[in-house]
């Protein structure tokens, strides 16, 4: 009895100082991004559709026949890519041909000043690098496109539903939120993940607590407990 009171005090300590552990604080429950319905999401009154296409790049070292290494480059192709996420008011099925084919043929900007969903894999031997842009068809049919994560949200609209706050971390590549609740400069999130890949940080399971605006500004990121990995952390190369 004694060492389950020293076990839990800490976490005790962190509920009473964070007010996550209260059934009275307003937190409620996040799915995942994947799971809600596109009536879960509310865009902006001028945009009917919304998607994010992701772009792939990837590398890879081979040892030449002389045993020296070397690097070979396949670079971002425009017309080859991944819709990681579509929101919408109607399918893009339900656009007429000509709109279908006109939209699908918007180009994205790949440069240096991209960073939406920027991230990837990084080995010795191999890697892989994604860079997302967003594309939209207003009311009119015209087309919206951007290349950055703040050209996402004017088009989404203040963020007010559960859908749009895991979107939005996604958007900020965070981590998926498991609770969440409204105050005044937004929404508190609750992230809590296991990481086993050291290239991507620290190994371990961690737990945050995120603030985000209702204009998908990301405010701040508070670690409130952590525990190291008891088996090590795998190492992608």
């Amino acid at each position: 009895m004694h060492r389950v009171t020293i076990l839990l005090f800490p976490l005790f300590l962190i509920s009473c100082s964070t007010g996550i552990i209260d059934d009275n604080a307003g937190w409620k429950p996040l799915k995942s991004l994947k799971s809600y319905q596109a009536t879960d999401f509310h865009l902006s009154e001028n945009i009917d559709y919304l998607e994010i296409r992701q772009y792939t790049q990837s590398s890879q070292t081979k040892i030449t026949p002389d045993g020296k290494y070397k690097r070979y480059e396949k670079p971002f192709n425009p017309k080859d890519y991944e819709v990681t996420l579509a929101v919408y008011r109607k399918p893009l099925s339900a656009f007429s041909q000509k709109i279908i084919k006109a939209f699908k043929a918007q180009k994205p900007v790949l440069d240096k000043t991209a960073n939406l969903k920027k991230g990837g894999r990084f080995g010795m031997m191999f890697s892989i690098n994604h860079l997302s842009n967003v594309f939209a068809i207003e009311k009119n049919q015209s087309f919206l496109s951007g290349k950055r994560t703040n050209s996402v949200f004017p088009l989404l609209g203040k963020i007010d539903t559960p859908a749009e706050v895991q979107m939005a971390l996604w958007l900020h590549n965070k981590h998926a939120g498991k609770l969440y609740r409204k105050i005044a400069s937004g929404y508190e999130v609750i992230i809590e993940y296991n990481n086993s890949l050291i290239n991507d940080g620290e190994c371990g399971w961690f737990k945050y607590k995120a603030h985000i605006s209702e204009h998908g500004v990301f405010l701040s990121n508070q670690l409130l407990e952590k525990k190291e990995s008891q088996n090590g952390c795998a190492v992608y190369d």
